[in-house]
């Protein structure tokens, strides 16, 4: 019975996921389905380029994945401690460089509901943006974005040491769920 119940639930979030889909592909045709992919692409692109050389500058060196045979405690600690550093620097980093693309994905893809027409290309997006809300529209929403994401780093980076550390033993183990985990983590 307990099966039952979880594949119909499975299968009709996925039938509405599909109507949605399908709703958007006959108003907008297939361009409408992906509305929005331009500016996110772009925003993720130039938040990966430009973060990593932020935390650069900051003088947050990237450390040295190669765990040791030989290393305390302390050691395998400050070690953790800084990559959760780099890793909240780079995240922060990305999310407000990201933003303004965010905002014109968000907004294009919103768009679809109200019928509007305002936000069809990065570039009218930006003069758009620019006129109606001035400098601070690129950053709507930026506050609880940055909670998110610092928040998935801190949580994911603590769970992957504390496991690491403290119930996978070996070695090669390690490596493989911190592999894993880093994964996990999302970048928005």
């Amino acid at each position: 019975m307990v099966c039952r119940c979880q594949n119909h639930f499975t299968n009709s979030y996925s039938d509405k996921n599909f109507i949605s889909v399908s709703h958007i592909k006959s108003v907008d045709g297939l361009s409408g389905c992906y509305r929005g992919l331009s500016p996110k692409l772009l925003g993720n692109i130039v938040s990966t380029h430009f973060s990593e050389q932020i935390a650069d500058k900051l003088g947050m060196a990237k450390v040295d994945e190669n765990e040791k045979d030989d290393m305390t405690e302390e050691e395998y600690y400050k070690r953790f401690e800084t990559q959760l550093k780099r890793n909240v620097v780079v995240h922060a980093a990305g999310a407000v460089i990201s933003s303004p693309f965010h905002v014109i994905s968000i907004r294009m893809m919103a768009q679809f509901v109200g019928r509007e027409a305002k936000y069809d290309s990065i570039f009218g997006s930006l003069t758009q943006i620019y006129k109606d809300e001035g400098i601070l529209g690129f950053f709507s929403g930026l506050i609880p974005r940055l909670l998110f994401d610092v928040t998935c780093v801190v949580v994911a980076s603590t769970a992957t040491y504390l496991v690491g550390r403290h119930f996978i033993r070996e070695k090669e183990g390690r490596a493989y769920f911190g592999s894993f985990s880093s994964v996990m983590d999302i970048k928005s």
